[in-house]
């Protein structure tokens, strides 16, 4: 099959989706299938190839930054202009439609007009990141007549808890007549878009995030001088609070426990260590996605938080499951998680209720058993059950759907 990827999440720009689509488009050139992607360009932004790898095998069609990305990156470099940074990054959501990338539709339509003349594709395949890859898509089936299958992250006309968002689901109900296939990646987010969509027309998949195997260790403890605890993505009070978690390492520190968070976080918590004079907490900021897998397979215990919402799973779920390391998974969402749901299928898996006692309380318990704990992990990395959430196993699947798509 030759294919059109269209998708704001590509190298440059880095996000858990720009990982999805890498891993899925790397699987379906080994399977013998011919992709031309289309993304944005971002002259700001560095991309170390080593970073992820791509197939050189892929093509790209490259196009102009987003007009408001490039004025979002201008007011959030200048010290002087942060205020209106703040102020800019609210006003986008309520303003633009479908999102930030809106202005994207514009340059891609022209670039694509140029170059479709001269190819002939099997589907269109959009992707977000940013929605208005599936304004794109919605385009090319109505004007070039080629198949427009679409991979949605999160859901764009309905909050996360499955209920409508006005304006949103007005024009999502417009783009979606227009499309053949549709992928999303929990059965929750399927059933909720069922329930307020008109989907009988369209071929309707679940495709999960997934992982890559690590090398399985040999030792039973990574760090000798103390317990390494690490937890790696964003963290902000109004979504994945750590705040319970922070206070809880803080008390386990004569243990020789320390706690590490990776990734963009609230200030409020580096402001609860420093009260609480916890020095066994490191707040190391993001890195790259190469270094954060390392610091994840360093680690002696994995610290994760589920979202709020009922629909959707952290992508990085599925690397911890694939790490051959304990996981204590600190619950949120009260009523139904889905990402509780799955998680507690699996071996070497703790569950926490999200107040500091708990949490400390479990972390006690997995490092007095912590041999026991580490060879559950390996079992579950070795286990059939989590197979089918490899790369290689999503990308087999993805590929089998396209073709029941286009026949």
């Amino acid at each position: 099959m030759k294919l059109l990827y269209v998708t704001t999440s590509y190298p440059p720009f880095m996000d858990m989706q720009t990982i999805r689509n890498i891993k899925l488009i790397n699987r379906l050139v080994e399977l013998g299938n011919e992709i031309i992607v289309v993304a944005p360009d971002a002259n700001w932004l560095t991309f170390n190839k080593n970073e992820i790898f791509i197939n050189s095998d892929v093509k790209v069609w490259r196009t102009k930054p987003p007009v408001f990305i490039k004025l979002q990156h201008f007011l959030s470099k200048h010290k002087l202009l942060k205020p209106i940074s703040k102020v800019y990054n609210v006003l986008v959501n309520y303003i633009l439609i479908p999102d930030i990338f809106a202005s994207w539709s514009f340059v891609t339509k022209r670039a694509i007009k140029y170059n479709i003349a001269h190819e002939h594709f099997d589907a269109v395949i959009t992707s977000s990141g940013g929605y208005s890859a599936h304004f794109i898509g919605n385009w090319i089936e109505k004007k070039f007549q080629i198949c427009w299958i679409a991979d949605y992250g999160d859901p764009w006309g309905l909050d996360i808890y499955g209920n409508k968002k006005r304006i949103f689901h007005f024009f999502e109900r417009k783009l979606l007549k227009n499309c053949s296939g549709l992928f999303f990646t929990t059965q929750s987010t399927i059933d909720a878009y069922i329930s307020n969509f008109n989907l009988d027309n369209l071929k309707v998949f679940k495709l999960p995030c997934g992982f890559d195997y690590f090398p399985i260790s040999k030792q039973l403890k990574n760090n000798q001088d103390c317990f390494l605890v690490t937890y790696t993505g964003v963290a902000y009070k109004l979504s994945r609070n750590l705040s319970n978690a922070v206070i809880a390492l803080s008390n386990l520190s004569e243990l020789g426990v320390k706690f590490k968070i990776v990734g963009s976080y609230s200030e409020k918590f580096v402001n609860l260590a420093n009260s609480l004079n916890a020095t066994n907490i490191d707040f190391h900021g993001k890195v790259n996605f190469e270094t954060s897998l390392e610091i994840i397979f360093n680690a002696d215990l994995l610290l994760h938080i589920g979202n709020f919402g009922s629909m959707q799973i952290p992508g990085k779920t599925y690397i911890y499951l694939g790490t051959p390391k304990p996981i204590l998974y600190i619950k949120q969402e009260l009523e139904n998680d889905p990402t509780l749901s799955l998680i507690k299928q699996f071996k070497g898996v703790v569950i926490s209720e999200n107040n500091s006692k708990s949490i400390e309380n479990s972390i006690k318990e997995i490092l007095n058993n912590y041999d026991y704990y580490l060879r559950l992990s390996i079992e579950r990395v070795n286990s059939k059950e989590l197979a089918e959430y490899s790369w290689t196993s999503i990308g087999d699947y993805f590929n089998n759907c396209i073709k029941d798509i286009l026949t």
